[in-house]
């Protein structure tokens, strides 16, 4: 049986599918327990880690929901990545960049719907797809992004925030599809608790990422345009909402008797109605909460070079998302002089 077991997995390291066909009857779901690359593995992993895709139809039904039993190192790319106890197929195909592999798995995930809440869960590390998508920096890995169901417990209750995982690992465009999914979903209490009443520590954070010299500033500041583009679209009918709904206060600008509450909130939170008035004390109010997060020699050093130029700052959100915008031919200049003027304030 040793011998026999040692064929199963020595046809995948050999790349030998007709050995492999062989054994595949007598060792399905066997683990690897042998001192090499493989070890602690079952096939279907084996076959991920090294892309052996043409054996993967023969054992991907019988063995998708397995999990390692033991903390796995496989090599990606000539480095060595940790796999935690618990990671499933799905995760082992995002960090051993196996696109096929992920298709394969998607295709069973969607038509198998039982598979969704197995293939979601964390690893030991309360790590799940998301966390794996982040850390995968990859352009075709995050165009799988369109096609993939987010589930509410990829993003409820989880001990590493996704929302939060995606700002810090600078990925806008998984922070992008997590707004957007949750928005489409309903996932209300999840954009609340991760986003919506953290939005203004958010914001100082990535002003404090500012005075990293090392940050990539291109994706800093497209992960700064999708949250300001979320915060302007959407944060300030929602406060304002829960504000009036919840603390049934009522505003001069306001009649409550001809503002139409929408009780089902709709896709980005919007009001069906709401008095302009009302409106531009939403967008005057915000604005200075987001002033507030600026730190002062930010604020001061963008406000010299502006003046300098000769060009207005008509509101935040162009101050924010235009200077800040890596088109701007004046961004990586602004954050020079914000970086030398802290120094100086130091």
């Amino acid at each position: 049986h040793k011998l026999s077991k040692n064929k199963y997995f020595d046809s995948i390291l050999q790349d030998n599918f007709q050995l492999f066909m062989q054994q595949y009857q007598e060792n399905m779901g066997q683990i690897e327990c042998r001192n090499n690359q493989l070890t602690h593995l079952n096939g279907l992993l084996a076959c991920i880690i090294l892309k052996r895709n043409n054996f993967l139809a023969l054992i991907i039904d019988e063995e998708i929901q397995m999990r390692t039993m033991h903390e796995v190192v496989i090599e990606v790319d000539g480095q060595s990545v940790v796999m935690p106890k618990l990671s499933n197929c799905l995760h082992f195909a995002i960090a051993a960049r196996n696109t096929d592999a992920m298709k394969m798995i998607f295709v069973m995930k969607q038509s198998k719907p039982h598979l969704s809440h197995s293939l979601s869960e964390c690893n030991a590390a309360h790590l799940n797809t998301i966390h794996y998508i982040c850390q995968s920096r990859n352009t075709e890995i995050f165009r799988f992004l369109q096609d993939y169901p987010l589930e509410l417990n990829e993003v409820q209750n989880q001990q590493i925030d996704p929302f939060q995982y995606a700002i810090t690992l600078l990925c806008p465009e998984v922070l992008k599809y997590l707004l957007i999914q949750c928005s489409k979903q309903g996932f209300k209490r999840v954009l609340y608790d991760s986003v919506i009443s953290k939005y203004k520590d958010i914001y100082a954070k990535l002003n404090h990422m500012l005075l990293d010299e090392t940050i990539d500033v291109d994706r800093l500041d497209q992960v700064r345009k999708v949250l300001v583009d979320f915060s302007y679209d959407v944060l300030p009918d929602q406060i304002y909402k829960e504000h009036i709904v919840q603390n049934q206060l009522t505003s001069p600008l306001l009649s409550m008797e001809t503002m139409k509450l929408d009780q089902e909130f709709d896709d980005c939170f919007k009001l069906k109605s709401m008095d302009s008035k009302l409106k531009a004390q939403q967008k005057d109010n915000l604005d200075k909460r987001f002033q507030e997060t600026i730190p002062p020699a930010v604020k001061n050093t963008l406000t010299r070079n502006i003046e300098n130029l000769k060009t207005p700052v008509l509101d935040v959100r162009a101050f924010d998302a235009e200077i800040f915008s890596p088109c701007a031919p004046s961004s990586n200049t602004a954050l020079l002089f914000t970086r030398l003027q802290v120094l100086e304030d130091d």
